[in-house]
């Protein structure tokens, strides 16, 4: 398994915090060097392990900093991509209820029930404006 494709737990906000180099630090403990970062405004060890050389931490961290820097990116690239899909979603709804608005052929009735069906969650008065009615009168027609 590649490593660098290794999804983390860590939150958006993680994330961006642990991909800034000032949030880490390498310091000697009598023993050996420890990692720690610095996320939520207070610094705790990000590794268990204990190391003589100060040189393998910092190439740890200029691995993980990297990763996660392409994980923050791939995760606002998804997020991106799902709302420009429900761009797209919107403006397709709102041409069918444009169509629908302008049918001669169907009924006040019918014509609510449809846009209802692409819209759910829109309030009677939404409805009402694409039908180019008043809300009293929709109110009365859909009894």
């Amino acid at each position: 398994m590649d490593i660098s494709k290794v999804k983390t737990s860590w939150s958006d906000d993680h994330l961006l915090q642990l991909t800034d180099p000032s949030n880490h630090r390498i310091r000697y403990d009598r023993v050996g060097y420890i990692w720690e970062h610095y996320l939520d405004g207070k610094w705790s060890l990000h590794s268990i392990f204990k190391y003589r050389s100060h040189a393998y931490y910092y190439h740890l961290i200029k691995f993980w900093v990297y990763n996660w820097s392409r994980e923050l990116m791939d995760r606002r690239i998804s997020l991106s991509n799902g709302i420009v899909e429900g761009f797209e979603s919107l403006y397709r709804d709102s041409k069918e209820i444009k169509r629908i608005s302008e049918d001669k052929s169907l009924s006040t009735r019918e014509k609510f029930s449809l846009i209802k069906e692409i819209a759910p969650k829109e309030p009677l008065s939404y409805i009402a404006d694409a039908l180019n009615i008043s809300l009293s009168t929709l109110k009365r027609k859909i009894k």
